[in-house]
């Protein structure tokens, strides 16, 4: 896959096995919770806390799937969209939330809060980004994407890839592109982190 543009910053992702690291640093249950959902869904970290964040009433996990506000679309509309989500992620998710009302966030946290939750766990487990920056919460999508780019991608699984992240364009996919390293690609594996 050659085609799109790069992105800004190549390096702006985490090696594989230092994720599980962060989430071990992260201390609480809802911290790791946190950040595991981050990086198995690879949401923006807007739709998973706070205001617009994941409600109780938003998880399904009998289809391993949760119900998302995806907020960076252009204009007033603040689509609610179905995602899968790795199915252990759905369990967790719902065991944790068993005693939250149902309108009330998970994580109830503006996202200034979990970006210092996540940079606090990544120092703690002593982890950078390939290109050596501290982990920010953005930094879990670009992994996301970045995994399965890597994997190697057709233009329509990279459509697929669009479409699960809501990106706005499917240039900003293909930017991931220079990662592609293998032939066939799964958009999506059920494995615990």
């Amino acid at each position: 896959m050659t085609y799109g543009t790069a992105m800004k910053d190549p390096g702006g992702y985490l090696h594989e096995e230092d994720i599980p690291k962060i989430i071990a640093a992260a201390g609480s249950e809802r911290n790791q919770l946190l950040i595991k959902t981050l990086a198995a869904t690879g949401r923006r970290i807007s739709e998973v806390v706070g205001e617009y964040g994941i409600r109780p009433s938003d998880i399904d996990p009998v289809n391993s799937r949760i119900i998302f506000t995806i907020l960076k679309k252009r204009g007033k509309d603040k689509p609610r969209k179905w995602k899968l989500v790795p199915k252990y992620l759905a369990e967790q998710l719902a065991a944790f939330s068993a005693n939250t009302p149902t309108a009330e966030p998970i994580f109830n946290m503006k996202r200034q809060y979990a970006f210092k939750i996540v940079r606090k766990a990544a120092e703690k487990a002593g982890v950078t980004t390939y290109s050596g920056k501290k982990v920010h919460p953005h930094h879990f999508r670009h992994t996301w994407v970045s995994k399965r780019i890597a994997e190697g991608v057709s233009f329509e699984e990279a459509l697929r890839i669009r479409d699960y992240m809501e990106h706005s364009s499917i240039s900003i996919t293909q930017g991931y592109s220079h990662l592609n390293t293998k032939k066939d690609s799964v958009l999506f594996k059920d494995e615990e982190l």
